[in-house]
């Protein structure tokens, strides 16, 4: 495991260091706008699985949200409807995970079901890891399953057993900020669902959707 310090000095280093980790196929632990967060390449089936034991999921299907670099990357892999656009419009970058339908050939290998979560948030560093990989990765929260997420490093790699596996590379930005989980929106059919309620209220959801 590699472990690397990010900080203003350095971002253009770690941004490269990561993305070369992902085209390897590897796990990287990584700060986001929220909490720490696990990247993949959410094209790659054995990546994505190696996410999954990390997190100590014992099903394979559970879906994980993807970062991407802005709407163009989101349009590629997700298709969007006019409530799609309406909250990307006014929530994105930001704390908001949209689930739409994928599109056809998006080549994600993110789970079993037929829908994505788009991550677009409002930090230079996850940002710039899209833009440089060119293609989404994985977005899902650093944590055991059932554990609280991770909010800095050592909080989730000490949750980890001494028969688990590590991430490939860490990217240590220090303690972040207790920032709230992202709000969670479902858009199918036209119709909105909020399914978890995070840092953008569901009245904010609701009233950028009149």
């Amino acid at each position: 495991m590699k472990r690397i310090t990010l900080g203003k000095h350095n971002l253009e280093e770690a941004v490269a260091t990561t993305v070369e980790f992902l085209i390897e196929g590897g796990v990287v632990l990584l700060p986001t706008d929220t909490s720490y967060g696990l990247a993949a390449d959410a094209a790659r089936a054995e990546a994505v699985d190696a996410v999954n034991r990390l997190k100590g999921r014992t099903g394979a299907d559970k879906a994980v949200s993807v970062i991407v670099s802005g709407r163009r990357q989101a349009e590629a892999i997700a298709e969007f409807d006019p409530a799609g656009l309406k909250l990307w419009e006014a929530f994105m970058p930001g704390p908001l995970t949209l689930v739409l339908p994928l599109s056809e050939g998006s080549g994600l290998k993110h789970g079993s079901g037929d829908t994505v979560g788009l991550r677009y948030p409002d930090h230079d560093f996850s940002v710039q890891v899209a833009e440089r990989f060119e293609r989404p990765y994985t977005a899902t929260s650093a944590n055991r399953s059932g554990r609280p997420p991770a909010y800095e490093p050592d909080e989730f790699l000490d949750q980890l057993g001494v028969d688990d596996p590590l991430p490939h590379l860490v990217v240590d930005a220090g303690t972040l900020p207790m920032r709230p989980v992202s709000t969670v929106v479902e858009i199918l059919k036209t119709k909105a669902k909020v399914l978890r309620e995070g840092a953008i209220p569901e009245a904010d959801i609701e009233a950028a959707l009149v």
